[in-house]
């Protein structure tokens, strides 16, 4: 009995762990079916960081300075932000930007004039929530009755991905416009149904993907579809593995930080002849008709992402 009661403890314990996560997480939307998460300051210095924020157009950065995690709901596009927020230093950037403080439920907010401007609530000096009004005042709202609700279970398997990660993605529905932005397939993707997502920075890159497809088969026309693109993705993507785990393809990259200031480099050589390629094939007099271009989209190049057309089908 005393072995049975230990067990249960343990099982107990890790359930728990699963659902535990950062308190600035729970002002997410229990709806919420997909989210993207930085470890800011690995991000910001990473090689690979102004192809990630590109990608994240919509983050107000210059509230971000005092940031270390942040997570992004793809529901309403709220950023949930932990850190070092001086109040004084946030109220003085929010009247530069022209944000009005308003009180929201006994929350300091500064409110864009804009509907789709970012507005930042001021929940305390480690924790800031900034989207648009409507995003930030509803989750304000949930804040109300945030006691006693579910955790999201979502927002556990993330806390997971984000044990020892810098960047990482969960979308339970695909496609998503967040998570979308971050796959290297265009028309390709469409087997997907669902993702998961770490990438590593430190010394290098490391990734750690799962893509799941409906059923096997998808699954072998998405492996398939990454098995085509491969010719065509820059040298730091070229040692990118993929293998089949029954309804999903397991992906995985690991370089050191040399291989990857060297294919950094070689990608933006082949990215800045391409517009000179594009327009000497455009001024080609006579040129027959074309079928319509197939394209795939390239995230984690430092110019940001790059569309690559595959051959043509006859």
């Amino acid at each position: 009995m005393k072995t049975l009661a230990t067990l249960l403890g343990l099982a107990t314990a890790i359930a728990a762990s699963a659902q535990s996560y950062p308190k600035a997480w729970s002002y997410a939307a229990p709806e919420t079916r997909a989210v993207a998460g930085l470890n800011y300051p690995a991000v910001v210095s990473s090689p690979l960081g102004a192809a990630i924020l590109d990608e994240l157009d919509f983050l107000d950065r210059d509230f971000l300075n005092g940031a270390q995690q942040i997570l992004i709901s793809s529901r309403d596009y709220l950023t949930m932000a932990t850190g070092q927020f001086p109040e004084a230093s946030v109220r003085r950037l929010g009247a530069l930007k022209k944000l009005r403080p308003v009180s929201y439920r006994n929350v300091e907010v500064l409110k864009s004039p804009e509907a789709a401007g970012a507005s930042v609530a001021l929940i305390s000096e480690q924790i800031l929530l900034i989207g648009t009004w409507a995003a930030v005042q509803a989750a304000i709202d949930r804040s109300v009755s945030i006691r006693g609700r579910e955790p999201i279970e979502l927002l556990g398997r993330a806390a997971q991905l984000a044990e020892g990660s810098d960047f990482w993605i969960i979308a339970e529905r695909f496609p998503d416009e967040l998570a979308a932005a971050f796959v290297p397939l265009a028309d390709g993707a469409k087997p997907i149904t669902a993702l998961e997502a770490a990438v590593v920075l430190t010394n290098g890159l490391a990734l750690e993907a799962a893509l799941t497809a409906k059923d096997e088969p998808s699954a072998k026309q998405l492996l398939a579809n990454l098995e085509e693109i491969r010719p065509a993705l820059p040298a730091v993507a070229q040692s990118l593995s993929w293998r089949l785990d029954g309804g999903a393809v397991r992906v995985s990259l690991s370089i050191n930080a040399r291989q990857l200031a060297s294919g950094l480099r070689g990608a933006t050589d082949v990215a800045r002849a391409a517009p000179a390629a594009e327009h000497a094939a455009k001024s080609e007099p006579g040129e027959p008709a074309k079928p319509e271009k197939r394209v795939i989209r390239i995230f984690g190049l430092d110019e940001g992402t790059r569309e690559i057309e595959l051959p043509r089908k006859p």
